[in-house]
């Protein structure tokens, strides 16, 4: 499977050949002109907050059952910059970056899902070799990378019986039961049918990932990336029964202990070896 890559595709067009079909398309330069491209240094945004507590996500949260470290966020771009983060696979995953710092909205133009009722933005800054596994989200969503490259995976949601949909719990998202990095064909032998479509981003592309495509993701480098997804009134009414179960969820009633937004929390001080 071929995924479309264009380039000055107007917003007009791509609502019309893309997001309405709802077929993934890679927009080649889409945020090019974000001063984000230029601006966004590790340093640069040790300045806005070295002192901000984050969790990070050690190795894959999606398949695996890993701690998150809590740290600070200039410990994180020390680990990124010495090497530790890439040894120990951290990752900043849905670093709701925006909302603590919201003088970066300046420096990006998410644009792309107009009309939206309800839209969420976050920031992905992970080092080499850090993923996020296979799943797909409920809403439409556009992924932009701004620096360092990323590997992505797709998979046509009419393929949903080759990825083994998993009973563990993601608000919003449904993880695959495929470790895509360590396939285990025994259990998972039909993940062989797959068409598995491969996409790299560089700095500067957007990849608009349309609800429900399953899609996996490998940062070559180290990479930001940013992502907007969104939804219409219509499409949150029927999501309805997703925010109930959240609250279940968050209340222990809901599968709890089986989930990829709580795994365990230690200080990065005081970590278990080999993490």
């Amino acid at each position: 499977m071929l995924i479309d890559e264009r380039r000055d595709l107007s917003i007009p067009e791509f609502t019309r050949s893309y997001v309405k079909p709802g077929r993934p398309v890679v927009l080649r330069g889409g945020a090019s002109h974000w001063p984000a491209l230029r601006q966004w240094t590790l340093e640069r945004l040790r300045s806005l907050g070295a002192e901000q507590p984050v969790e990070v996500e050690v190795g894959n949260a999606m398949q695996g059952a890993n701690p998150r470290l809590r740290m600070t966020l200039g410990a994180y771009i020390d680990a990124l910059q010495s090497g530790e983060a890439e040894r120990g696979q951290w990752y900043l995953a849905v670093f709701d970056a925006f909302g603590l710092f919201p003088q970066l909205l300046e420096d990006v133009s998410f644009n792309f899902l107009q009309g939206r009722k309800m839209h969420y933005r976050r920031a992905w800054i992970g080092a080499r070799g850090t993923i996020s596994g296979l799943h797909y989200d409920i809403f439409d969503n556009v992924l932009a990378q701004v620096s360092g490259r990323k590997l992505l995976k797709l998979v046509s949601p009419e393929q949903s019986d080759c990825v083994y949909v998993s009973r563990k719990y993601d608000f919003l998202t449904y993880p695959s039961e495929v470790a895509v990095e360590a396939w285990d064909r025994v259990r998972h032998p039909r993940f062989a049918e797959a068409d598995v479509a491969e996409v790299i981003l560089e700095p500067g592309d957007v990849l608009f990932i349309p609800k429900k495509w399953w899609h996996y993701t490998c940062a070559l480098d180290t990479s930001i990336s940013v992502n907007s997804g969104g939804a219409s009134t219509l499409e949150v009414l029927q999501a309805t029964p997703h925010f109930v179960l959240d609250t279940l969820h968050r209340l222990r009633l809901y599968r709890w202990g089986w989930c990829a937004c709580h795994q365990p929390i230690i200080q990065a001080g005081a970590r278990p070896e080999g993490t």
